[in-house]
């Protein structure tokens, strides 16, 4: 029978599982009173009798208390647990050892993750981000200047004035459309810029990732979202034209730009069921054309 004394948790812990890390301090202050000034994060409530418990071997209960409504309280108690968990597994096979027992009977099989992929590498599904940030860069580039020029002059009352001069319809269309594209094209062009730039940084050699970061590949994934810049400038145009405010029009683009989102969660969460029907998206073809290119993958 292994004689544990009458130590302490914290002692036993930290013999147990070497958590160096872990300080365990005493508290003898009021619990409910603490936790609403937000001074602790969790509590591990050891009862009385406990170093007694493990010279008996006998079980015994330990309350771990947190405060679910707080992230960082539900943070460091789930970390907390873990560590009590990796301590009751090592007093179990202490008791087993001392009774003759193999441990590793108390673990009849162990679950292994066995990648069999060739060359995946975490760091390449951080790469498909890119696509999302550049999609939502080109919306939200010209959404503003979409909503001033057309509900924003309608308001001002300079829309009136602008119809009455000798400029044709069309050029006025083509011209505020224009305008809304190249701010939608300078907001992709800062993002991909300040992406590329941070890749650059990146040890890719030691990362073992082979990726295209080069002044080619930057014009590449720059013509890639050209038709999506120019569909998004078409229809911020268009919503803006036929909205009556700009709070209006605002509400209406705030909700669309969610349109492009929806079928790239579906088949992010559901891979290979597009195929080649992502292309056909506005803003998913982009999204994949350009991981797929990044990567080195085989298009289509």
């Amino acid at each position: 029978m292994p004689s544990f004394g009458p130590r302490s948790l914290a002692q036993a812990h930290a013999e147990a599982t070497g958590a160096d890390g872990a300080v365990v301090e005493r508290f003898d202050g009021d619990v409910e009173r603490a936790f609403e000034d937000e001074t602790i994060d969790f509590l591990v409530r050891v009862p009385k009798g406990f170093s007694d418990a493990l010279t008996e071997a006998r079980k015994v209960d330990i309350e771990l208390l947190s405060d679910p409504s707080r992230g960082k309280s539900r943070a460091r108690a789930r970390r907390a647990k873990h560590l009590l968990s990796k301590y009751s597994t090592q007093v179990t096979r202490d008791r087993m050892r001392a009774r003759g027992l193999d441990p590793s009977l108390a673990d009849p099989f162990r679950i292994m993750s066995v990648s069999m992929a060739k060359d995946h590498n975490p760091l390449k599904d951080a790469l498909s981000l890119i696509g999302t940030f550049l999609l939502i860069a080109g919306y939200i580039g010209g959404m503003y200047l979409a909503m001033d020029i057309t509900t924003g002059e309608r308001e001002r009352g300079s829309l009136e004035a602008l119809l009455s001069t000798a400029a044709p319809r069309m050029g006025i269309v083509l011209g505020k459309s224009t305008a809304i594209g190249f701010f939608a094209l300078g907001s992709t062009v800062v993002t991909l810029t300040l992406f590329f730039l941070v890749m650059t940084t990146l040890p890719m050699d030691k990362l073992g990732v082979a990726v295209n970061l080069n002044v080619g590949a930057w014009a590449i994934c720059l013509v890639l979202f050209l038709p999506w810049i120019i569909t998004v400038s078409a229809l911020q145009h268009f919503v803006g034209t036929v909205a009556r405010s700009i709070k209006e029009a605002q509400m209406i683009l705030s909700i669309v730009m969610l349109a492009p989102m929806a079928p790239a969660l579906f088949f992010t969460l559901n891979p290979g069921s597009g195929g080649l029907a992502l292309w056909a998206i506005p803003g998913i073809g982009q999204q994949t054309l350009v991981l797929d290119y990044l990567t080195g993958a085989d298009i289509g």
